[in-house]
């Protein structure tokens, strides 16, 4: 899977999770006012945990696969 960290325009960071077959650059929310700010991809360990890491070349965006890693488990927490 793929995601990207769009950052509204009041600062929340809302993550999107997308598959492999989908180009970073193809995923936008600019006109709901977000701003793509970190990208990556996501790989899910042994016991099912996703952990984030990478880079969007078509973004020019990195991750931060301590921070992006952290979010993104924490909304896979409540399913």
């Amino acid at each position: 899977m793929k995601y990207i960290i769009f950052e509204t325009s009041d600062g929340l960071e809302v993550p999107v999770i997308f598959p492999h077959t989908i180009k970073h650059d193809e995923i936008k929310l600019t006109d709901l006012g977000a701003k793509a700010v970190r990208a990556g991809i996501i790989h899910i360990d042994y016991e099912g945990k996703p952990h984030c890491g990478g880079e969007s070349l078509s973004l020019k965006l990195k991750s931060d696969p301590e921070q992006d890693s952290h979010w993104i488990n924490r909304c896979f927490e409540d399913y």
